[in-house]
Formats: C-alpha cells, sequence, structure tokens
C-alpha cells in the first residue's frame, strides 16, 4: 500500500523532465506541480536540468523578442509543424 502511495506521489526522471518541458509551453495541473516541485527538490540532476532548460527557454524567447520580423516569417511558414508538435507535447 505504502509502496503505490509512494509510486504516485513521486515522479521519475523521465517523467520530471517532460513536465520541466511541458511547463514552459503550457498549464500543466497543480497536482503536477507539486509532484514536480518534490521531484526537484529531491534530485539534484532534475533540478539542474530544469535550471538549464529554463536558461534555455529564457534565451529562445529573449532572441525571438529581439527578431521578431525574422520570428514571425519562421513561425506563419511552420504553423503546421509547430502545431504538429504542440499535440505531440500533449500526449
Amino acid at each position: 500500500m505504502l509502496d503505490k502511495i509512494i509510486h504516485t506521489i513521486i515522479l521519475s526522471c523521465s517523467q520530471a523532465t517532460l513536465l520541466v518541458e511541458k511547463r514552459f509551453h503550457m498549464d500543466i495541473p497543480i497536482w503536477k506541480k507539486i509532484q514536480l516541485s518534490i521531484h526537484l527538490k529531491a534530485c539534484s540532476s532534475c533540478n539542474s536540468y530544469s535550471k538549464k532548460a529554463g536558461f534555455i527557454e529564457h534565451a529562445i524567447t529573449h532572441y525571438i523578442e529581439q527578431h521578431e520580423g525574422d520570428a514571425k516569417k519562421y513561425f506563419t511558414d511552420n504553423k503546421d509543424f509547430i502545431e504538429k508538435v504542440k499535440q505531440n507535447i500533449k500526449k
């Protein structure tokens, strides 16, 4: 019984890294946020990954803001691709 509770509460590293990426692009449920927070406090590797992913996300966002015209052209040309990626992230 305790094993089942722990397995439900504690995320694996692969689940945690997936949630790290998802939270940059969409809202995740509060329960998943809590699970991720617990995992990141317990796992230094995933915490480090989260910080690096946040840095990369910030850098990309900043780059796109600086090159807005180029980014609009890119995103317009690749709209179908982006929608497919979003659908895969939701899975």
